[in-house]
């Protein structure tokens, strides 16, 4: 289990320093040129979080995006991570 929680990296979203809640928030998995897209909505105090279950022989350097839309503008990060398996 991973759990995916950017944007910024402490998993908070703010617009002149007050939560943003209710926001969409696009988180796209791409593991070999494959892509997974999955969408969280923050919070009241502006949090969110995602947890990615991999499949059971699954394994790999995956990238993760997550963007926000909040009034027309997007705001987005980027990180990679790795599952280390049996290849």
């Amino acid at each position: 289990m991973i759990v995916v929680s950017l944007l910024p990296f402490m998993n908070r979203e703010y617009d002149n320093n007050s939560p943003i809640s209710n926001a969409n928030i696009s988180i796209q998995l791409n593991l070999q040129g494959y892509k997974r897209s999955y969408s969280v909505i923050t919070n009241e105090t502006g949090s969110y979080n995602y947890i990615f279950r991999p499949f059971a022989a699954e394994a790999g350097n995956y990238s993760v995006k997550a963007t926000v839309s909040n009034i027309g503008l997007q705001r987005t990060a980027q990180s990679d991570f790795t599952i280390f398996g049996l290849y």
